[in-house]
């Protein structure tokens, strides 16, 4: 049985992201992995006169941890047609061979990554992301923790035509229509090269788009603007759109992220961000 996956680091930015991959969880039939990496660590007092114990260290759950535990059981008791089996995997450092056998055994579909604030992203989280990104075959959801959705009513897909995926359209699709969502494939040319006249994205969009993926809520546009920044805004913000997606390639994806911090997404997106391996 397919499993969504939520990494949890102990930060606030993971415990809205573990609970928004319960509820997609029960919306797609999924049972739900909690992975606990970054565990942090407590330094045990030493009392004066008596022997130390052998390692004043000792691996320990943040305070928050159990109370997630408790808030997404009892989330999980909510008035829902499918209960997911949630479990707890502690995995505090771990390879990139570790990843791609842990997504594989438990038959990942989805990974989810809360996204700390600007000022509060630490090295661990891009090289946690950059891992799942190299290694995973399924896609990688970041969650910004500024963000408020419980759900997806609009879900924008931004490609080239000319290199849109259909498999990427396809797992959007099973996605959308547990939510009853529109689904909109937004054409941007890719940077460097000339835009197609609409009539030509309009005849790609029918003819190797719409013909194979049967879908009510499908739709279609053809974006001419070139600056990301507001396009994404026009996206978000001018058309409702609560979940963003793109594959992991030069563009679109690391135009967003490069140009601010790695892996670290930009302030003015403010809704999760699904990012599709190549």
């Amino acid at each position: 049985m397919k499993s969504v996956l939520v990494i949890n680091d102990h930060s606030s930015a993971s415990s809205y992201a573990a609970k928004l991959a319960l509820a997609i969880a029960q919306k797609v039939k999924a049972n739900l992995i909690l992975l606990n990496v970054d565990i942090p660590v407590r330094i045990l007092p030493v009392i004066e006169y008596e022997p130390a114990p052998e390692s004043v260290y000792e691996d320990c759950r943040d305070s928050t941890e159990a109370p997630l535990i408790e808030q997404l059981r009892s989330q999980n008791q909510s008035r829902q047609s499918f209960f997911p089996d949630i479990t707890v995997i502690d995995i505090p450092q771990f390879s990139d061979g570790e990843i791609t056998q842990l997504l594989s055994k438990q038959e990942v579909w989805l990974v989810l990554k809360g996204i700390p604030g600007e000022d509060d992203f630490p090295s661990q989280s891009a090289d946690t992301i950059q891992a799942i990104l190299r290694k995973a075959r399924c896609p990688l959801m970041m969650v910004p923790e500024s963000s408020d959705i419980k759900g997806f009513e609009q879900i924008a897909y931004t490609a080239d035509l000319r290199y849109c995926k259909l498999h990427v359209i396809r797992f959007l699709k099973e996605l959308a229509a547990t939510y009853e969502a529109n689904l909109l494939i937004a054409h941007i040319p890719m940077s460097g090269l000339p835009d197609m006249k609409h009539n030509e994205t309009l005849s790609i969009f029918n003819d190797t788009i719409s013909t194979h993926i049967r879908y009510e809520k499908l739709f279609f546009d053809h974006i001419t603007e070139r600056n990301l920044d507001k396009v994404f805004d026009v996206l978000t913000c001018g058309m409702n759109t609560d979940l963003l997606a793109v594959v992991n390639h030069p563009f679109h994806f690391e135009e967003i992220v490069n140009q601010y911090k790695k892996y670290k997404l930009p302030s003015h997106i403010t809704i999760p961000l699904i990012v599709f391996p190549v």
